[in-house]
């Protein structure tokens, strides 16, 4: 064997080279897929996702981007343990919430005052956090990616909790999905969730309707607001 590679010559034991290095790499490629492919895939488990919604504290930032057709609404509640704050971009108005008394405050004067004014946003059922932690029990979570998991939540499912909730009887089926889609640590971090095929059931409107929530937990201190408003606010 040798003496036959002796007998080559340079160049024929250059491309005699180069085939084995190509031939090594193959076999190399292919075991090496082998051996990942009998790896298993390590899943989180998502067991305790409905706890995490549960858990999400009394001190945050809530920022809700709501896209209905073309259109994206923006609001943002703000949270400590004593006072609410609420803007959209749907209001001119800016209003707080204490003791279960809704203020509305003059963006000019900053005065404030018993809420007069259209606040309905605060209270979508689109995104109360309340009803979403209720209908979010029945989901059957999948793993997407490291601290992400989807639901698929039937539309029949859905409405069992909303007729349940707001007193109506609509119904509708198990093959049609409600899509959620969920970010967390130790706390929530964001919920997507996609209302279109319920706003097609009730409204007969084929455009999307897509509300995604994200929490943001630096610490808010309404101490000062609170002191400045005192005398309203505990009137």
């Amino acid at each position: 064997m040798l003496e036959k590679l002796n007998d080559l010559n340079n160049k024929d034991k250059l491309t005699l080279f180069c085939g084995f290095v190509v031939l090594i790499s193959v076999i190399f490629i292919f075991s090496t897929d082998n051996i990942s492919n009998n790896v298993p895939v390590k899943e989180e488990k998502v067991d305790n996702i409905n706890e995490i919604i549960n858990n999400r504290g009394d001190n945050y930032t809530l920022t809700i981007n709501e896209t209905v057709g073309e259109d994206i609404y923006e609001h943002i509640f703000y949270e400590d343990s004593k006072l609410k704050l609420y803007e959209s971009t749907t209001s001119e108005f800016g209003f707080l919430k204490y003791d279960n008394k809704l203020f509305v405050v003059d963006g000019e004067t900053k005065k404030l005052q018993i809420n007069n004014k259209d606040a309905s946003f605060i209270n979508s059922f689109y995104y109360d956090y309340d009803f979403i932690k209720e209908f979010t029990k029945s989901c059957e979570y999948e793993y997407v990616l490291n601290n992400k998991v989807q639901c698929k939540l039937s539309l029949n499912e859905y409405l069992k909790y909303y007729n349940n909730r707001y007193n109506t009887n609509y119904s509708g089926n198990d093959y049609e999905f409600i899509d959620i889609n969920i970010s967390y640590g130790k706390k929530i971090k964001t919920i997507n969730i996609d209302y279109s095929l319920f706003d097609k059931l009730i409204n007969a409107d084929d455009k999307k309707h897509i509300v995604d929530l994200s929490f943001n937990y630096t610490k808010n201190h309404f101490s000062e607001i609170y002191d400045n408003y005192k005398d309203v606010l505990e009137s």
